[in-house]
């Protein structure tokens, strides 16, 4: 499993600020700083029985609800949109970022439908047009989407995996129609 660092918002903000919108990650700012220039290798998490690993590099798309998620999964490489565009994935939080980019560019989500809450969290935002939770504390990972609209991009595969499926039926798209591939 990849570890987890915590930073203060001083640093958090410096990274943001060598950061590239929708491209940059707190570890590759982290890599380029550090001048670990090559490619990004995808995690490899040790074979167990506890934790068995998928595999599927086979090119073939299933359905959002279909996919179960696990700790340690690997994020999709892509998401097919009901447009049938395909969307290039890097990370988990990338599979929420184009889902609820697509629904901006369908016109389901909008600034004027915010705050869109986390699933059963009562003071926690997914997505707001301010980047802050009802008790005023920042989003720990703030993805813009839009024009003055952010999502809250820190969890891990499971809780990304159920707030993409959430907010897909919370705007009453069938997650059956957006399809994964690894």
């Amino acid at each position: 499993m990849t570890p987890t660092i915590r930073v203060d918002d001083d640093v958090f903000s410096a990274l943001q600020k060598r950061a590239k919108p929708f491209v940059d990650t707190p570890n590759s700012v982290l890599r380029q700083l550090l001048g670990l220039n090559g490619k990004r290798r995808r995690e490899t998490v040790r074979q167990s029985s506890e934790s068995p690993r998928r595999s599927t590099a086979d090119g073939t798309y299933r359905p959002l609800d279909q996919v179960k998620v696990r700790l340690g999964d690997l994020p999709p490489r892509s998401v097919r949109l009901p447009s049938r565009q395909l969307r290039p994935l890097e990370h988990w939080n990338s599979l929420l970022l184009e889902t609820a980019r697509y629904l901006v560019e369908t016109g389901k989500l909008s600034a004027g439908n915010c705050p869109v809450k986390l699933p059963r969290a009562r003071n926690r935002y997914l997505i707001h047009s301010d980047p802050r939770h009802p008790s005023g504390e920042r989003f720990f990972h703030p993805i813009e989407i839009s024009d003055n609209l952010w999502l809250e991009a820190h969890a891990n595969a499971p809780d990304l995996y159920r707030q993409t499926v959430h907010l897909l039926r919370q705007f009453r798209e069938d997650p059956a129609l957006l399809e994964v591939e690894w």
